[in-house]
């Protein structure tokens, strides 16, 4: 390219330089290569070049994430959250010194608590899963596998992870196995100074406060502060470790 520097932002961290330079050199010299090592400036080769850059960057992305499911079933069955100086007492708080995303820390959880425990017992090959291809249909899984194994269903498990095998794409795993819910109600997020954090839920029916509980369980550790109908809506204040300080939508 003219100018590699116009790639790195400013400010962007040695991190990211180093990132950015790396998949740079790679991109240019397999591009280069595909064309006889002609000379460099042409616009429409800095255009294959950068375009190359964004296939590997998602290429290695994909690697990646599938590493963090190969390096937790490696944990789960050997415990080794359980060996660590800082003394985790769970398989989530050790992911969540990592500085994993919520979402993440919950599947990888359900993944080295429950999933993999339950295949390796009946002997199902929960690894043939853990690939490229096939982590994203296993990621839109994880919460019928997780349901499947508490519920001792050797052969649902199967079949579920028969479609993450065959599955061409992420959506059509969601689709069956991800059912839309209709919102129980609103709710905001508040970090307290000790480092907790409050949610504070305005749900709709006296139903939603089991609900919601149940969905959390096995994705944070909670404390039910109070939970009680004020007038036609049931408040529900939990003290909640994993949970961004943001208002959602609650369902």
């Amino acid at each position: 390219m003219n100018n590699d520097h116009s790639l790195m932002p400013t400010g962007a961290g040695q991190d990211v330089v180093a990132a950015l330079q790396g998949l740079l050199d790679e991109a240019r010299d397999q591009t280069l290569a595909e064309h006889n090592n002609v000379a460099k400036g042409d616009a429409g080769l800095e255009s294959e070049i950068t375009l190359r850059m964004l296939s590997l960057s998602e290429n290695r992305r994909k690697v990646q994430r599938v590493a963090q499911g190969c390096i937790v079933a490696y944990v789960a069955r050997e415990q080794l959250w359980r060996n660590h100086p800082d003394g985790f007492t769970s398989l989530r708080l050790f992911l969540q010194a990592a500085n994993l995303s919520h979402g993440t820390i919950c599947d990888l959880t359900s993944l080295g608590d429950i999933i993999v425990p339950f295949c390796d017992h009946y002997g199902i090959g929960i690894d043939q899963a853990l690939t490229p291809e096939r982590w994203p249909n296993l990621r839109e899984a994880i919460s019928a596998l997780r349901r499947a194994a508490q519920g001792d269903d050797v052969e649902k498990t199967r079949e579920i992870l028969e479609d993450v095998r065959t599955a061409t794409n992420r959506d059509a795993v969601r689709d069956k196995y991800r059912t839309r819910r209709a919102k129980l109600g609103r709710g905001t997020t508040l970090r307290l100074p000790d480092g907790r954090v409050v949610l504070v839920a305005i749900l709709n029916d006296e139903e939603a406060i089991g609900t919601v509980v149940r969905r959390l369980d096995g994705c944070v550790r909670w404390d039910l502060v109070v939970g009680q109908n004020l007038g036609k809506h049931n408040v529900l204040r939990l003290g909640v470790e994993c949970a961004k300080a943001n208002e959602n939508p609650v369902g």
